[in-house]
């Protein structure tokens, strides 16, 4: 009985510990990057989130979030068929990676997405490479038509 036991409770918690793992999918195009909209000196990105699974979840994120200093303001949508919720995060201004990186480890986000390849908070600087490449990419696909 006590085996029983210990394996039920061996089971729930590491669904929670594995359940809180948040992860974003960075978003291509323009509104998956930093920029800012006319007249407006806030930074806003958009991008996908996964493993906000419950309402508290979702508010706990956005409480974090809404604590870290320049953090202006942030929203959560539904689900998309995927699992994921599609979030923007305004900032006061144009941050660097090391600012990311701790917004990042501050809401607990232990994995990003970009193209079928995960990135960690300690890879940051591999995925603004990837990205940059992937951009000239496209613009190079677009000058040779």
């Amino acid at each position: 009985m006590k085996k029983v036991l210990f394996s039920i409770v061996l089971i729930f918690s590491a669904t929670f510990v594995f359940g809180q793992n948040l992860a974003i999918h960075m978003i291509d195009g323009p509104r998956g990057n930093f920029h800012t909209l006319p007249n407006d000196s806030a930074y806003r990105i958009v991008f996908n989130i996964s493993g906000l699974t419950t309402d508290e979840m979702i508010q706990d994120f956005i409480t974090k979030s809404k604590a870290y200093a320049g953090v202006v303001n942030i929203s959560v949508k539904g689900l998309n068929s995927q699992g994921q919720r599609n979030a923007l995060l305004i900032i006061d201004g144009k941050k660097d990676d090391v600012y990311f990186k701790g917004f990042l480890d501050h809401v607990g986000v232990t994995k990003i997405y970009y193209k079928e390849k995960e990135y960690t908070t300690a890879t940051l600087k591999q995925l603004q490479e990837d990205r940059q490449k992937s951009k000239m990419n496209v613009e190079t696909k677009k000058a040779n038509k």
